[in-house]
C-alpha cells in the first residue's frame, strides 16, 4: 500500500466508500503512528510520501577494563551491537576513563566493523588526559551515505604512547538508525 495524494472534492460530489477507503483508511494507515508496531522505535524517512519505523538500540557494558594498546583494540564486553539502518546512523557513546600514568591520552570510540568510512580514530573518539581521577566523558558521531545495511557498531579503545595504560568502564552505545 502506498500514500495516494489527497482528493480534490467538489460541491454535491458522490461519496464512494472506496474514495473513502483509499483517501483516509488507506492513508492513515500509512502514517508515522500506523507504521510503529514496536518500542522503542522512531519514523524516519524511507521515500517520498514514505515512512520507516526503525529500532533505537543501546547496550552497556559495566565490568571495569584496560589497555596498553597504541592502536584501537576490541576490550572484553565491548560494547558493541548490530542495527539494520537506511544509509545513516546517529551514534552516542560514552565511557568513564583515567589513566595510569601521565604519559599521554587515552581513546575510546566507536566504529562500523568492516566500513573505512566508520572507522575509529581520535578527532571522533572521546580522550581523557587525567591521570588517577575517573571521569566521564561522551560523544557522537552522525555516519550517513552507508547505503542501507545491517551495521555492527563497536566500542575501541586505545592509548597515545606506550607506557601508558587506559582504563575504562561503564561504557555505553546508544544508536539511532536513519
Amino acid at each position: 500500500m502506498a500514500w495516494s495524494a489527497p482528493k480534490t472534492w467538489t460541491a454535491e460530489a458522490n461519496l464512494t466508500a472506496s474514495e473513502l477507503n483509499t483517501q483516509v483508511r488507506d492513508n492513515l494507515l500509512m502514517t508515522a503512528t500506523a507504521q510503529a508496531t514496536s518500542a522503542p522505535s522512531w519514523a524516519v524517512t524511507a521515500s517520498k510520501n514514505a515512512v520507516a519505523m526503525r529500532q533505537i538500540k543501546e547496550v552497556i557494558a559495566t565490568p571495569q577494563v584496560s589497555t596498553t594498546s597504541t592502536s584501537p583494540v576490541s576490550l572484553s564486553g565491548g560494547p558493541s551491537i548490530s542495527v539494520s539502518h537506511g544509509g545513516a546512523l546517529l551514534v552516542l557513546f560514552s565511557a568513564r576513563i583515567h589513566r595510569t600514568s601521565d604519559m599521554s591520552a587515552v581513546y575510546a570510540g566507536p566504529q562500523i566493523n568492516g566500513k573505512p568510512k566508520g572507522a575509529v580514530n581520535t578527532s571522533t573518539a572521546i580522550a581523557s588526559a587525567v591521570t588517577g581521577e575517573v571521569t566521564r566523558h561522551g560523544g557522537h558521531i552522525l555516519w550517513y551515505d552507508l547505503g542501507p545495511d545491517t551495521d555492527t557498531i563497536e566500542m575501541k579503545y586505545w592509548v597515545n604512547s606506550a607506557g601508558t595504560t587506559g582504563v575504562y568502564a561503564e561504557r555505553v552505545i546508544t544508536v539511532l538508525p536513519l
